[in-house]
C-alpha cells in the first residue's frame, strides 16, 4: 500500500509567507488602481457635464441658458437648467457622479449663454485624488470662441451609409450618443490606408474644388483662393407686429461693399421683405483674405410715419462678426448644434430659415465645408429673453472656386 505524503509544517509556512506578501504588495497596487479609476471617472463624468450643458444652452433648449455646477450637492455634479445653480428650475438637474475619494476645487460653476455657447466664468476645475494625484479641466474661450475642456476629439461620420455622409468632430465623451445614431468613427469615405476614397492631391485638397471654410472670432477665411456667394435665408424682426428693416455689408478684405443696396438706405436695401435676395462676388481674392458680416435693424423715429422714406427710419442696433467675444453673432459651421428656439412673435424660427440645412438625427447643421451659416440677433441685448431668437437675419455664406 502507498503512503501519500502530506505537507510539513515548514512548507505550509513557506505559503502563508508567500501569499502574505503578495497580498501586502497587490492591495496597495489595487488600491491606487481604483483612486486613479476614480479620478478619470470624475474627470469624464465632469466634461461630459459641461459639454452637455453647452450643448444644451447653444441649442437654447426650453429656451434658457444652462450650466454646471460641482458645489450644489456633495459626491455630484449637477447639469442645471437657468442663468445660475441659485436660480434654477431643479425640475431639470441632471446628476453625474463624483467618487468620494476625488476632491474637486477651483471653478465650481459655470453657465454657458443660449445660442452662443459663451461661459460665464473661466477658469480651471482641479479634481485631487487621496493620494494627490491631479486631473484639470479647464473652461475657457479658445480662438475659435469655442469652450476648450480637455478632452480626446474624434472624427465621426454621421449617417455612414446614407445619401449626405457627414463627417463631425466631437469629444470621446459622446462618442457612445453617437454610436447610438448609427454613427462610425473615422472620416467619411476614408480607407483604411488613410486616404479618402477617389484619391486627392498631395495637398490634401481634391482637384477643382471649392475651398474650405475656416472660422476664427466668427471672422471666415478661405483655404484657398476663392469668390464667393451670398443668400439671405431669412430675416424676421418687427414691431408692433410690423417688421422692421434690415439692412447688411460685407467686408472682404478690409474693404466694405454692399451686396443689396446702401446699407445706410433702410427702404432701398431692406433684406426683410420676405423676398429672396443672393449675391454673386464679381471679384475673386486671394487665399487668407478675411471676410466680416455686419448687419443692421432699423425703427422709426416717429410711431406715425409711414416708413416710406429713409428719413423715417434711425438704427435700431448694429452687430458685426470680427468683435471680440460678440454674443449677438453666431457663425455655424458643418456638424455644429442648430439652435431650436421659437420666433419672437409667432415669426418664423432659426429651424424654419435653415430646415434644408438640418440633419434631422443629430439636430446639427449639415453643410458643405466651402459654407457657413450666419445668425443675427439685432433686437435685443438681453439675451436671456425670448425676444433673443437669432433669426433677425440668417445669411448663407458659399465659398466658390473663382
Amino acid at each position: 500500500m502507498a503512503h501519500r505524503r502530506g505537507f510539513t509544517a515548514i512548507e505550509l509556512l513557506l505559503v502563508l509567507g508567500i501569499l502574505a506578501t503578495t497580498a501586502s504588495l497587490s492591495f496597495p497596487m489595487y488600491r491606487q488602481y481604483l483612486i486613479r479609476s476614480d479620478l478619470e471617472v470624475s474627470r469624464q463624468n465632469i466634461a461630459q457635464g459641461l459639454q452637455r450643458a453647452r450643448f444644451l444652452a447653444q441649442v437654447a433648449m426650453n429656451d434658457s441658458a444652462w450650466g454646471f455646477s460641482t458645489d450644489g450637492l456633495p459626491g455630484r455634479g449637477i447639469l442645471f437648467m437657468g442663468g445660475s445653480f441659485a436660480m434654477r428650475d431643479a425640475e431639470y438637474d441632471e446628476y453625474y457622479s463624483i467618487p468620494a475619494t476625488v476632491a474637486v476645487s477651483g471653478l465650481t460653476e459655470v453657465t454657458f449663454a443660449k445660442i452662443t455657447g459663451q461661459p460665464s466664468a473661466m477658469g480651471t476645475i482641479t479634481l485631487t485624488a487621496l493620494n494627490g494625484e491631479q486631473r484639470t479641466i479647464t473652461v475657457n474661450i479658445g480662438e475659435t470662441g469655442e469652450v476648450g475642456i480637455p478632452d480626446d476629439w474624434l472624427d465621426i461620420c454621421i449617417d455612414p451609409f446614407g445619401e449626405s455622409p457627414q463627417t463631425i468632430k466631437a469629444p470621446d465623451s459622446l462618442w457612445e450618443y453617437y454610436e447610438g445614431q448609427g454613427a462610425m468613427l473615422g472620416i467619411c469615405g476614408q480607407t483604411d490606408g488613410g486616404e479618402e476614397e477617389g484619391g486627392e492631391e498631395e495637398g490634401g485638397e481634391e482637384e477643382g474644388g471649392d475651398p474650405d471654410v475656416v472660422i476664427q472670432d466668427d471672422t471666415v477665411e478661405s483655404s484657398d483662393d476663392f469668390s464667393c456667394n451670398l443668400q439671405v435665408l431669412g430675416a424676421a424682426i418687427t414691431s408692433g407686429g410690423l417688421p422692421l428693416p434690415v439692412t447688411l455689408q460685407v467686408g472682404i478684405g478690409g474693404g466694405w461693399i454692399d451686396p443689396f443696396g446702401d446699407w445706410d438706405h433702410p427702404v432701398s436695401a431692406n433684406v426683410n421683405d420676405g423676398q429672396q435676395h443672393s449675391y454673386s462676388c464679381t471679384s475673386t481674392y486671394s487665399q487668407g483674405t478675411l471676410m466680416d458680416v455686419r448687419a443692421r435693424s432699423w425703427t422709426k423715429k416717429q410711431w406715425w410715419y409711414d416708413g416710406s422714406s429713409d428719413t423715417h427710419w434711425k438704427v435700431l442696433m448694429q452687430q458685426s462678426t470680427g468683435t471680440a467675444n460678440n454674443q449677438y453673432v453666431v457663425v455655424l459651421k458643418n456638424g455644429d448644434p442648430v439652435p431650436d428656439v421659437p420666433g419672437m412673435e409667432n415669426q418664423a424660427s432659426i429651424q424654419d430659415f435653415v430646415e434644408a440645412y438640418i440633419n434631422l438625427e443629430t439636430g446639427t447643421v449639415s453643410l458643405q465645408p466651402n459654407q457657413a451659416l450666419y445668425l443675427f440677433e439685432l433686437g435685443t441685448t438681453d439675451l436671456q429673453s425670448s425676444a433673443a431668437d437669432f433669426q433677425d437675419l440668417v445669411l448663407l455664406l458659399t465659398l466658390l472656386n473663382p
